[in-house]
């Protein structure tokens, strides 16, 4: 559409998108029709427009349709399109009426057409069983009936004042895509009680704004790549200022807390003039928030197969040109995996959002120089979140987690070379490179608690054992195999060292029974006898004026012989002295009660090497 004062007529037309003040009377058009083309009259408009520090932007025509009011002639070329599933470019609708287009079912309204508007003005939408939208910010009505739309909505390069979603559903695919939110008293789009219930894309890409724009014949060309044009900077620095309140920073989208994403959603806004505000709002698919969403960018593993690592395929260095900014997902729930992939973030707002899934941080910079509401210190991540870093290039104080969480977080290894077999030793080299580089970045950060350092690292050589038990499973030879027994063999006792406690206990009283049940069945009679003897004997010694008469060995007691022989084994086992009268047992029975002692006598040891250099209570117990 092409401003004029006089009835020229031009072949093009150019889309205006402008800081349009709804207070202001909307000027109203009408078609002219010329030859084979439509093309359209604006009356009256040039001052309006200008005094709104209007962009125009020069477009090839297909169609342009006009809504002004509800009994205006053009509304049935706009539902028509609609209701034949075309799309809506090159138009500009005061206020588009969808009630014409809504079927009732019960309480409820049903659209069941696609909505698809490219590169058109709409001021406000009504929707079915409301009023003409208002200045007032609405307030959400759970009782309200629902607007169910069950074709995909998409909204590409559009300009809007102000857009109210309320009650609604989305029974498809939405999509948002590099729309402009102008006006004095603009909030943007607004979704209030609205669920997602298929793909949900919300965007907003500054190159891609900014290479909407097309330039005028006396401007010069840049080659888009890397760069920026520098008068598309400019154009964004005055036309986004509000000359009434300053700021320069417009609402975009904002979804209050009682909206739902039940499907994948991306989310992102890289463009500094822009603002996006999803506090509050639950997560329950796949989240990306960052340019990189495509296929590849997803975990490529079944978390059932113990033996898989994730891989993944991604540009090498993060999108540090165009950051994210100007996010708030204060207090939002991701329940499903959230994708920071590839990205430099310059501003988002984490503060208590909360994080149940994978969380993968692949190549991503934060950046947070006043440690206020970045990164994720204010983060609340679940006890065994798994987080995905890039193998060779990752900055843990970066992320700046919280020491009381980083304990219960796991940073996996990524596979980012398929090539390279998870059999290999070159594999085993690269994880063992990769949880190395985890500790020294932990001591670094961390280093005011040694405590926690410890623990960290300790659990971290635990992760690199997992993959070299792997490695050896499948790689056999005496070497080899020997290593791996050692390995399995200190995994059952004392967990290599890692949380090895409850191994060590449960191995112990497993040792013990198996003994114990050894000595009931094959040498009860003279086990039982040497116990009551030596009880006898202790009795003397302690009541030297008092004898008692030796109690005789009852085969029929069975439960007092099995403790008996229990309490014997548990001594036998936790004796750090060897008792001399043993050697009076018969040759098989001395030889099990032996190997009971010397078995009792090397898990102590390993206790104190694996277990007790592990705990500031135990090693000063121990004087250690």
């Amino acid at each position: 559409m092409y401003a004029q004062r006089n009835p020229v007529q031009y072949d093009y037309y150019k889309t205006i998108i402008g800081r349009i003040d709804p207070y202001n009377d909307i000027n109203y058009y009408r078609f002219s029709n010329g030859r084979s083309k439509i093309f359209m009259n604006v009356y009256e408009a040039d001052q309006h427009f200008i005094d709104s520090n209007t962009l125009i932007f020069q477009r090839t025509p297909s169609r342009l349709l006009i809504e002004y009011s509800k009994q205006n002639n053009n509304e049935w070329q706009l539902f028509w399109q609609i209701k034949n599933n075309i799309p809506i470019t090159a138009s500009m609708i005061d206020t588009l009426y969808l009630d014409s287009l809504a079927q009732k079912q019960g309480p409820n309204w049903v659209i069941p057409y696609q909505l698809h508007f490219e590169n058109s003005y709409i001021q406000y939408i009504k929707f079915p069983g409301e009023g003409l939208p208002d200045k007032s910010p609405h307030t959400s009505n759970r009782n309200h009936p629902k607007i169910l739309f069950q074709k995909p909505v998409t909204f590409k390069q559009c300009t809007f004042t102000s857009l109210y979603f309320r009650n609604v559903i989305f029974n498809d695919d939405v999509t948002f895509l590099n729309n402009f939110t102008f006006g004095r008293f603009s909030n943007g789009v607004i979704f209030d009680n609205t669920l997602f219930n298929k793909k949900s894309r919300i965007i907003n890409d500054y190159i891609s704004q900014i290479t909407h724009f097309p330039l005028a014949d006396d401007q010069q060309i840049t080659q888009i790549r890397n760069k920026v044009f520098t008068w598309a900077e400019k154009v964004f620095s005055n036309f986004f200022s509000d000359p009434f309140s300053g700021l320069r920073t417009q609402p975009a989208y904002k979804a209050n807390p009682n909206c739902i994403f039940y499907n994948e959603a991306v989310i992102y806004n890289n463009n500094p003039y822009y603002s996006f505000d999803f506090s509050g709002v639950t997560f329950k698919g796949r989240t990306y928030i960052t340019t990189f969403f495509r296929d590849q960018s997803r975990l490529k593993y079944d978390d059932s197969q113990a033996e898989d690592a994730p891989e993944i395929d991604l540009a090498p260095a993060s999108n540090m040109k165009f950051p994210i900014c100007n996010m708030s997902f204060n207090s939002a729930n991701f329940s499903h995996m959230t994708s920071f992939n590839n990205q430099y973030v310059n501003n988002i707002d984490l503060k208590d959002a909360f994080f149940s899934d994978t969380l993968m941080l692949f190549n991503t910079i934060i950046k947070d120089s006043s440690k206020t509401n970045n990164n994720f210190y204010y983060t609340h991540l679940s006890s065994g979140l798994n987080i995905i870093l890039n193998p060779s290039n990752f900055n843990l104080s970066g992320f700046n987690i919280n020491p009381v969480s980083i304990g219960e977080l796991n940073f996996m290894y990524c596979q980012t070379n398929s090539a390279i077999s998870m059999r290999s030793k070159a594999f085993l080299e690269n994880a063992n490179s990769f949880y190395d580089k985890v500790i020294d970045d932990i001591k670094f950060t961390y280093s005011r608690n040694q405590d926690l350092v410890n623990e960290l690292e300790n659990k971290y050589r635990h992760e690199q054992l997992g993959f070299k038990i792997v490695y050896l499973c499948h790689n056999p030879s005496v070497k080899n195999l020997l290593e791996l027994y050692r390995i399995i063999f200190l995994e059952l006792a004392v967990g290599n060292g890692y949380r090895g406690g409850v191994n060590f206990l449960t191995c112990c009283f497993l040792i013990i029974i198996f003994f114990t049940f050894s000595y009931y069945f094959l040498f009860r009679k003279t086990f039982i006898e040497y116990i009551d003897a030596e009880n006898e004997e202790k009795n003397e010694r302690t009541n030297k004026s008092k004898k008692r008469k030796r109690s005789s060995y009852d085969p029929k007691d069975h439960i007092k012989n099995f403790l008996k022989c229990l309490w014997k084994s548990f001594h036998i086992f936790w004796g750090y002295k060897f008792n001399g009268t043993y050697f009076s047992f018969p040759t098989p029975l001395l030889i099990l009660v032996i190997m009971e002692w010397l078995m009792g006598f090397l898990m102590i040891l390993i206790f104190m090497v694996y277990i007790a250099a592990n705990y500031p209570f135990i090693r000063n117990l121990l004087g250690l």
